[in-house]
């Protein structure tokens, strides 16, 4: 008797602890990769993340990822190689690091002449996909982005946007 208390109680506190599984599916994600692409992600609807975009609202384009484009690194194979190309850049935007990664998108995404670039502050809602930290020696506060296969544009709330070179950013 104690012992099926016991299973009991185990499986009732193993039911309550276990997260639901996301409804989100990232088959397109996988289909030509043998990389678990969305380990150690995870679903964030509250953060505020920036992104360098071609326009000043929110366009597709801007979330196609290096890998749609057909950009494949030819001196490395590995997951996290693949996996980096097939999400989409972003930095962590939170008070404490707002500066510094103004700063690291004007020095990473210099001046071209009769390109604007902008900075987007966005937050996603749901079923958009899911974010993995991926901090680098050039950007402590970088952020994969890794899209859902019902991804919509429209899921993607744009706090704001400015001209990365404005004086004022």
């Amino acid at each position: 008797m104690l012992q099926l208390l016991f299973c009991i109680t185990f499986f009732a506190f193993n039911i309550l602890i276990v997260t639901p599984p996301s409804l989100m599916q990232f088959t397109k994600l996988h289909t030509d990769c043998n990389c678990d692409c969305t380990e150690n992600c995870r679903d964030d609807t509250q953060t505020s993340f920036a992104i360098k975009t071609t326009f000043e609202k929110l366009d597709e384009i801007d979330f196609k990822s290096y890998w749609e484009m057909g950009r494949r690194d030819s001196k490395s194979n590995s997951c996290h190689a693949i996996c980096a190309l097939k999400a989409q850049s972003m930095s962590i935007m939170t008070e404490a690091t707002k500066d510094v990664v103004k700063d690291i998108f004007k020095q990473i995404f210099r001046i071209t002449p009769g390109y604007i670039q902008y900075l987007a502050v966005i937050k996603f809602n749901d079923n958009c996909g899911m974010v993995k930290a991926s901090p680098s020696k050039r950007n402590p506060h970088h952020y994969d982005f890794l899209k859902c296969d019902d991804f919509k544009i429209e899921n993607v709330e744009l706090i704001s946007s400015v001209n990365l070179h404005d004086e004022n950013v």
